[in-house]
């Protein structure tokens, strides 16, 4: 069963751009294409229920982005663009993850871009799952809550613009999962017996073989 995970904000960095491309007679063309930030680094969400979460730039390291497609309102009925037909570009840089997708000829593609133009569309969705042991649990030392940082993400499965980034659509059942681990972890760690009676026997035995020498 595949782990996926969806976070949904507002970015403030989608927009409509003009891009040249090559038709198949070898001329060039410009098209409208969608450029955006799907993803964030080292930058805290909004409260997502229960815990808060960032993404490490490191995350993406040996990701999976083999077939990821671009999505409207993350509907597999809208698509937009896909890197396996090279309709879709991922550029993992120093603040995040951009894509740009090269949209077809089709009415939702035309109704897309002219939402985002018009700033009825204006944020990003990005859809992934994380791989074992791949985010770190954190108490936030200003409010008590928690924090998540996903450090390696498995696979990416879409990115795309969305029309209710307030909204902050989110699956926390996987994460949940994850804290739950964590804790049962961090209690057996502190289940454990305390290793300060080891340390008193040592302190013992060194006491007698200092006075041995000296007798």
């Amino acid at each position: 069963m595949e782990e996926k995970e969806l976070r949904v904000f507002e970015l403030g960095k989608l927009t409509i751009e003009k891009r040249a491309v090559k038709r198949d007679d070898g001329s060039e063309e410009e098209v409208d294409v969608i450029v955006g930030l799907a993803v964030v680094f080292n930058q805290l969400s909004q409260n997502l229920g229960w815990f808060r979460e960032q993404i490490a730039p490191e995350a993406f390291d040996d990701c999976d982005m083999s077939d990821v497609v671009c999505l409207k309102n993350h509907d597999s009925n809208l698509p937009l663009g896909r890197t396996q037909a090279k309709s879709l570009e991922l550029e993992i840089r120093t603040d995040g993850l951009y894509f740009v997708a090269y949209p077809p000829n089709t009415q939702n593609a035309k109704d897309t871009i002219e939402e985002i133009r018009s700033g009825n569309i204006r944020g990003c969705s990005f859809q992934f799952q994380v791989a074992p042991g791949g985010s770190d649990w954190n108490q936030d030392p200003e409010t008590g809550g928690e924090i998540r940082t996903v450090k390696k993400i498995y696979k990416l499965y879409d990115v795309g613009p969305v029309t209710f980034p307030a909204y902050l659509q989110t699956t926390t059942d996987v994460a949940k999962r994850s804290f739950d681990a964590h804790v049962s972890e961090r209690s057996k760690l502190q289940d454990r017996p305390a290793v300060a009676p080891l340390s008193i026997y040592q302190r013992k035995l060194k006491l007698l073989t200092i006075n041995h020498r000296t007798q």
